[in-house]
């Protein structure tokens, strides 16, 4: 089973990487976890949840089962935690039904559209999508009501930030992934196209860990 695991990492060494990568905001977050703003408090559950995922995946590919089912299962839990907890810290009323409609429409297609043995383009992209809007409208309630007076050690600046660049740097591969991530396409291409999502997620990690270090001073400001 370990020379099975090196040998994927080997082939996958930015999976490895990605794998890491988790482990930055999910210890960050635990440190600086009373200092968290009330939505902020699930993301090292977040994190909890991708690291229990890529654990389960690995073990998956050992035995050589297919896993990407959890990758659309991943998606949709994922669509439904960032709308929680931007649901959580804006506060037009209007932006907040919004974001209830939007989830609320987008599980309901979710059903029709799962696929048990390979990635659904639906369920990936329409996640991509909740996250762009749910960071949009976090930015124009920000903008329009002056939220932060130091947006640098706002917590939320840095997770909408990050998310925004994963969401958007993604959303083609997820779009199209029926054809970029298929079985049948060459490794060489399916690799660059995966690369592309865990390039991504690693650097939204980065933007993650930020949120939670700079919750510190934002504590300590309020």
């Amino acid at each position: 089973m370990i020379d099975r695991i090196i040998e994927i990492y080997i082939r996958y060494p930015l999976e490895l990487m990605a794998n890491l990568a988790t482990f930055m905001p999910l210890v960050m977050g635990i440190i600086y976890y009373k200092c968290l703003p009330l939505g902020i408090k699930y993301l090292p559950y977040f994190f909890s949840f991708v690291l229990a995922r890529d654990i389960t995946t690995l073990i998956y590919g050992v035995y050589r089962l297919n896993n990407l089912y959890l990758y659309n299962l991943s998606a949709i839990l994922e669509a439904i935690f960032f709308s929680y907890i931007f649901y959580l810290s804006i506060n037009k009323t209007q932006f907040r039904k919004g974001i209830a409609i939007i989830l609320l429409i987008v599980l309901i297609t979710d059903i029709f559209f799962w696929m048990p043995d390979d990635f659904s383009p639906i369920i990936l992209t329409l996640t991509r999508v909740v996250e762009i809007i749910v960071t949009l409208l976090y930015f124009i309630e920000l903008i329009s009501d002056l939220k932060a007076s130091n947006i640098l050690v706002h917590s939320y600046f840095w997770l909408s930030s990050g998310l925004m660049l994963q969401a958007s740097g993604t959303f083609f591969v997820s779009l199209f992934s029926s054809v970029v991530l298929s079985k049948v396409i060459n490794h060489a291409d399916f690799n660059y196209y995966w690369n592309v999502n865990l390039i991504m997620y690693i650097l939204f990690c980065f933007f993650a860990t930020t949120s939670f270090w700079v919750s510190k001073y934002e504590y300590v400001i309020k």
